[in-house]
């Protein structure tokens, strides 16, 4: 099934990149990437509750999506709850968009007026591609 984690061994298996440093620049990583088409794209990146983006990971994916001059291109912050770091999440309805980031701006929600992930890309399709 696509989607689904398929060698879990492999998929916690840690990277080390401390011998890729550049002055201070070190590899991000991007939890996710939706790609419809080269019509709409939208990078996702997942923090445990209130956990900060850390500033060069920040400022290294909102520069790709400002870059993406000629389809929408979104990156969207979301958080999930799970204390337990041995379970999954779930990636749709698991985590709740804490803030969206589109044209040089971030739209910050406050918790109360969270959506899942999942229903936040549907907006998005649903607003892009129909």
């Amino acid at each position: 099934m696509r989607g689904k984690i398929h060698n879990r061994p492999r998929a916690t298996q840690v990277i080390d990149y401390s011998g890729l440093r550049y002055g201070q620049i070190t590899p991000t990583d991007i939890d996710g990437l939706l790609e419809f088409g080269n019509n709409l794209f939208i990078f996702i990146e997942i923090k445990h509750r209130e956990a900060p983006m850390p500033h060069g990971q920040e400022l290294a994916l909102t520069r790709v999506v400002d870059n993406m001059k000629d389809v929408p291109a979104y990156l969207i912050l979301a958080r999930h709850k799970e204390d337990d770091a041995a379970r999954d999440i779930n990636a749709a309805d698991g985590c709740d968009v804490s803030a969206v980031y589109y044209k040089g701006t971030w739209k910050k929600y406050k918790e109360e007026a969270r959506i899942p992930l999942g229903e936040a890309i549907e907006l998005l399709r649903k607003l892009w591609l129909a």
